[in-house]
């Protein structure tokens, strides 16, 4: 393992990758509105987590990520009664 600047280890292939797409000039993405989705169940003392493992072709392929995606507009347009607790 390779630990970053701010104390982070990171796997080696994951540091060359970044390593090679500087040097290649790629650009960074445009960050964009997303959402993530945590799904946790109890196991043992702790809890699983579910998680994704991204296709070989997208970018960050190979990696696991939480499910999740963009945020679409519409998203904010229906509204829901609050079922809960409350805040």
């Amino acid at each position: 393992m390779t630990i970053d600047s701010d104390g982070f280890p990171a796997p080696p292939t994951l540091v060359e990758h970044a390593r090679r797409f500087r040097a290649e000039g790629g650009a960074p993405a445009v960050p964009r509105v997303a959402a993530t989705v945590l799904l946790l169940r109890p196991a043992g003392t702790g809890f699983e987590v579910y998680l994704i493992r991204r296709v070989a072709a997208m970018a960050f392929g190979g990696m696991y990520a939480f499910p999740g995606g963009g945020v679409d507009r519409s998203d904010s347009e229906t509204h829901l009664n609050w079922a809960g607790p409350a805040p």
